[in-house]
């Protein structure tokens, strides 16, 4: 029997977690859903602010400065990212700033 729900843990890391006001946080989702899906989850959930980090709204696709990791594999589109499974984790990274 399939499960009707997966939880992933989210790790917020640098000022992405202070903006989370944590560094982990465990997500529960419809079985079936993909990445899009729980970032959207995220973004509705902080607001616009965090969003901006990992969601381009020009393209719908990741922002090119953050950095998302699943499963410590590195997932530079949306197009290119696994299926979403139970006990999966996800890292948001936010890119270097500064000059």
């Amino acid at each position: 029997m399939c499960p009707k729900t997966i939880t992933i843990t989210i790790k917020f890391v640098s000022h992405l977690a202070a903006m989370a006001g944590r560094e982990e946080e465990a997500v529960t989702l419809p079985a079936g859903n993909g990445l899009l899906d729980l970032l959207r989850n995220l973004a509705q959930k902080y607001g616009p602010d965090l969003a901006g980090y990992f969601l381009d709204p020009e393209t719908g696709d990741l922002w090119p400065g953050v950095a998302v990791v699943v499963n410590n594999r590195l997932v530079a589109s949306l197009k290119e990212a696994p299926a979403l499974q139970d006990g999966d984790e996800v890292m948001l990274i936010p890119g270097a700033e500064g000059g």
